[in-house]
């Protein structure tokens, strides 16, 4: 989608503000984490019951949409200070996208088709693709409808989590690398010594002395 020249990143999320006209775009990235519950996917109307509460102000148009690859919620609302702001909710397999837009009086209601209606989100297809983090370390094919969380040059930013969505089969392929603090590493360590150490003794348990062929 188009931004605004001043972008800032902060972990998944985007603000792209309009300093000039006290304005902001907003994109926030949640993983639904689907995987966890194989027996139901993520129900929008979740996301129904919230908006009274979380939305500012007065809701004047809320439509649900939907589409093969992603389905969601349009919302326009008018804060109490008389500001338009406009909110469109996109549920993937994989993910929870906001994109946010918000201004001063009417700013958002002149210039909101030119960011919402330009949003594209991934279609499915059955391909696999090749994936290599930007500071390497490993690759791994993965459907081409895939998240990438973590994957930037950010020095502080150690762990990867991928997220795939393999639509001819309708299943969900996870992995993460996670780089092991010290005292992380050393537990582990100590789990497997424990566990290396008890299955010797079960071992030895099971030894039972031969008879003697020799008399």
């Amino acid at each position: 989608m188009p931004l605004n020249k001043n972008t800032i990143f902060q972990d998944e999320d985007v603000s792209s503000p309009d300093l000039t006209n006290g304005a902001v775009i907003n994109i926030r990235r949640i993983p639904l984490n689907s995987f966890f519950n194989k027996e139901q996917a993520f129900d929008a109307k979740v996301l129904d019951s919230l908006f009274f509460e979380k939305i500012a102000g007065d809701i004047i148009d809320k439509k649900y949409f939907e589409q093969e690859n992603f389905k969601g919620y349009d919302i326009k609302n008018k804060t109490k200070t008389g500001n338009a702001q406009r909110t469109k909710f996109y549920i993937t397999p994989l993910e929870l996208i906001a994109v946010s837009m918000t201004g001063t009086g009417n700013y958002v209601r002149q210039y909101e088709n030119e960011a919402f209606d330009k949003i594209q989100i991934k279609s499915f297809k059955n391909n696999w693709e090749k994936f290599t983090p930007e500071k390497g370390g490993f690759s791994v094919d993965i459907p081409s409808f895939n998240t990438v969380y973590g994957n930037n040059q950010d020095k502080k930013q150690i762990d990867i989590e991928i997220q795939a969505y393999d639509n001819s089969e309708k299943a969900i392929i996870s992995l993460r690398k996670k780089r092991l603090t010290i005292s992380e590493a050393s537990r582990i360590l100590r789990m497997n010594s424990s566990k290396s150490i008890t299955n010797f003794t079960n071992s030895k348990k099971q030894i039972r002395p031969q008879p003697d062929l020799i008399k």
